[in-house]
This record gives C-alpha cells, structure tokens and sequence, in this order.
C-alpha cells in the first residue's frame, strides 16, 4: 500500500483575482467565468501519484479576497505548508495587497523547519 503525504496549501489574493478559479481548474480541471464570491474558505483535494510507492494530497485553502478581512482570514493560515499567492495582472492594488499577505504569511506560519513557508507569486487573468 502506497504512503500518502497531505500537504496544507494556502491560496490567497485580492478579492476576484482568479483564487477559485486556479483551484477549480487545478483540482477539476474545469473552468467557469462566473463564481460567487468566497465567503470565508473553500476546501479543495488534488490527488496526485507520486510514485507506485507515494501518493500526495494537496488540500487547497481557497481564502476569501477581500483586504479588510485580512486579520480574520489570518486564523486560517494555521499548519499550512506553502502558499499560492495570486494577483490579477490588470489591477495594481491587488500586486500591492501581496506585500501585506506575505507578511501575513511569514508572520502566522513558521515552516516546521522555523523558517517561512514555501511561497508562489502567481500572476492571474492574462490574456
């Protein structure tokens, strides 16, 4: 029987930067122009096959956008082990909110290691 690792990956940005959208595509490989906003957090499991010997989970934290929610959403930061880091291309505030998420981030999750998490800046909604 195969080993399995669970990896806790934090998706955060802006309020409509395409957070739901990398995930749905991601995990289900469907995309849908329109989604309701995400109030709070949304759950999602890609299943990858490492190996014959190793199968990998990834559970995405798909967090709600919005900036002045920032000090609630922190409570879901907890035991992540890396982070995707969205901004949409076309918007320089959601660019800049990345620099106080970071700081968010490095803040409220220390690596198991003490170090700061794995972390992805990921630029959304290119044409």
């Amino acid at each position: 029987m195969p080993s399995e690792q669970l990896f806790k990956v934090l998706v955060i940005g802006g309020s409509q930067v395409g957070k739901t959208s990398f995930v749905k595509r991601c995990v289900g490989g469907v995309f849908t122009e329109f989604y309701k906003v995400t109030i709070g957090v949304d759950f999602a499991i890609k299943t990858i096959e490492w190996s014959n010997e190793e199968i990998v989970r990834l559970q995405f934290w798909d967090i709600q956008g919005q900036e002045d929610c920032l000090p609630i959403t922190r409570a879901f930061f907890r035991d992540a082990d890396a982070c995707i880091m969205m901004f949409d291309v076309t918007s320089e505030k959601s660019f800049t909110f990345c620099e106080a998420l970071k700081q968010a981030v490095d803040t409220e999750v220390p690596g198991k290691d003490g170090n700061p998490i794995p972390c992805v800046l990921l630029a959304n909604k290119v044409t």
